[in-house]
C-alpha cells in the first residue's frame, strides 16, 4: 500500500501525483483500491483492480523441466527481492528447523539480490545454520513460473507487505 495519509510533505507530493499526474491508478485488491479512493477523493472510474493471478493448472514444458534441477526433494519456493521487509532471516531458520524433521526437503529462493549487503548476510547465514547444500539463490527470474508449478510449497515470509506481487 502507498501511505498517502500520514500527513508531511511526501504523503502531500503522493497524493498530487496520484491526483493530477495519472489517468489510472492500478490496485492489487478491492480493499486497497477502496482505501486509496477515500484517500485521494480519485472518482471509480479512474481506479482499476487487477488482483495477480496465479495459473493453478499451469505445468512446466518439458524444456522448462529439463532447465530445472534435477527434483529427488519436496521443494519450498520463496520468490521476492532480497530485501529486508521480505525478513529471509526468518525464513532461513524456520527452513533449518523443518529440515531436522524432514531431511529430504530443499528451499529456492528466486530475487533480486539487494545492494546492501543483505544477500551476502543471508548466504553466510545458510552457511552458519548448516543448510547451505539445501538452499537454492536463483536471483532474478523473469519467469519464475516454472519454479512454481514444481514446488510443493509457496513461502511468504514478509514481515511487512500488504499484498505482495509474488
Amino acid at each position: 500500500q502507498v501511505d498517502v495519509r500520514r500527513g508531511g510533505v511526501r504523503s502531500r507530493v503522493k497524493r498530487m501525483i496520484f491526483s493530477h499526474c495519472t489517468r489510472c491508478v492500478v490496485c492489487v485488491s478491492g480493499a486497497l483500491q477502496s482505501d486509496l479512493q477515500a484517500a485521494l477523493h480519485l472518482p471509480p472510474s479512474r481506479m482499476r483492480v487487477i488482483a495477480n493471478g496465479v495459473n493453478r493448472g499451469a505445468r512446466p514444458t518439458s524444456s522448462e523441466r529439463a532447465a530445472l534441477p534435477t527434483r529427488t526433494a519436496r521443494h519450498v519456493l520463496a520468490i521476492g527481492n532480497i530485501r529486508r521487509p521480505k525478513d529471509y532471516p526468518t525464513l532461513l531458520t524456520a527452513f533449518a528447523l523443518l529440515r531436522k524433521r524432514i531431511s529430504d526437503i530443499h528451499l529456492d529462493i528466486a530475487g533480486q539480490p539487494d545492494t546492501e549487503g543483505l544477500f551476502e548476510s543471508l548466504q553466510q547465514q545458510a552457511h552458519s545454520l548448516g543448510i547451505e547444500p539445501h538452499v537454492t539463490f536463483h536471483g532474478f527470474l523473469t519467469d519464475p513460473g516454472p519454479l512454481l508449478t514444481t514446488a510443493d510449497c509457496f513461502v511468504l515470509s514478509s514481515s511487512k507487505e500488504g499484498f505482495s506481487l509474488a
